[in-house]
């Protein structure tokens, strides 16, 4: 438990790094391309995320626990 996101953050990203292997970094996008980018607006694919709830790079190792709520 850590009272700040920034916190929780920094200890996430140094347990990833003791893990052994190859990390792959998820980025997160805010277009949408095809037929559907014309009934989605730029604006409100923002409103989907608050800023500093969910990170823009997401990076996961094969060996870590994830909980998705």
């Amino acid at each position: 438990m850590a009272p700040r996101n920034e916190e929780v953050d920094a200890i996430n990203e140094l347990i990833i790094a003791k893990f052994p292997g190859n990390t792959p970094t998820y980025n997160s996008f805010d277009s949408i391309d095809g037929e559907d980018a014309t009934n989605y607006l730029q604006e409100f694919l923002h409103t989907l995320c608050q800023p500093g709830i969910s990170p823009h790079a997401l990076i996961l190792n094969p060996n870590s626990q994830v909980i998705l709520l």
